[in-house]
């Protein structure tokens, strides 16, 4: 599991080296100052990869200096976090103390392909201890497993992301940059796949899906000849080791 002490000590040492305040830092990453207080003071746990991501952005670093290493990670143990499977039922009662997300059998694609939906099977069940629950999660919550390398740094090959689902589409104007979203895309073979991706409105017609990893150009979607849909955003990660 992510030691999130050690992002902790990265980011306080960041922020240090780069001679802004925390509040100038939060005012240009666009996040609470108190937040910020208190992810960096251990009083909230930070693993809302929106939030890293804005505060690499405002201090003009590349993210993958948080993440570079083997020794930011720690033995993984039944604490916080883990993958369990079986019955519904059997899980509810067994692990009554935490949230239970299903973990989707599909996986959803970060590299230029896109994942096809082979269907909507439940694999398994992330369970996410309820007096530790991240900010955002919820039992309206679906789990994926990532599969490939353009959202590396932050999202690499067989992480958990935790899915936030729309129940409508959303406009175009509440799209925001930073987020990393779950979109459906046509596979240009009469399926469909899903991917994370950065969304960038071009205008009301046009859209671009960015990577994290530059090695990938971005993707332009025309949305009048596309099927294409946003399903959900990325609101938690998990890596295990």
């Amino acid at each position: 599991m992510f030691n999130f002490d050690v992002l902790i000590k990265r980011l306080k040492t960041a922020i240090e080296e780069s001679g802004l305040s925390v509040r100038k830092v939060a005012k240009k990453a666009g996040i609470h100052e108190v937040s910020l207080y208190r992810y960096l003071n251990g009083e909230r746990k930070l693993n809302n990869i929106d939030v890293v991501y804005k505060i690499s952005k405002a201090l003009e670093i590349n993210m993958d200096t948080f993440f570079k290493d083997f020794n930011a990670y720690e033995e993984n143990s039944l604490s916080d976090v883990f993958v369990t499977y079986g019955d519904e039922e059997y899980i509810n009662n067994k692990y009554d103390n935490y949230i239970k997300l299903p973990l989707m059998e599909c996986k959803v694609g970060a590299y230029p392909g896109i994942i096809e939906i082979a269907d909507d099977k439940v694999d398994g069940w992330v369970c996410i201890d309820a007096k530790n629950l991240p900010k955002n999660i919820s039992e309206r919550c679906y789990a994926f497993r990532v599969k490939g390398d353009s959202m590396e740094p932050y999202l690499c090959d067989n992480d958990l992301v935790a899915i936030l689902p729309y129940q409508e589409q959303p406009s175009l104007e509440t799209i925001i940059k930073t987020n990393v979203y779950l979109v459906k895309i046509p596979d240009g073979f009469g399926s469909y796949g899903l991917s994370i991706k950065h969304i960038h409105v071009i205008d009301n017609k046009t859209v671009e899906l960015v990577s994290d990893n530059k090695q990938y150009p971005p993707l332009t979607i025309n949305l009048e000849d596309s099927d294409f849909r946003i399903m959900g955003r990325v609101v938690w990660m998990w890596r295990e080791m």
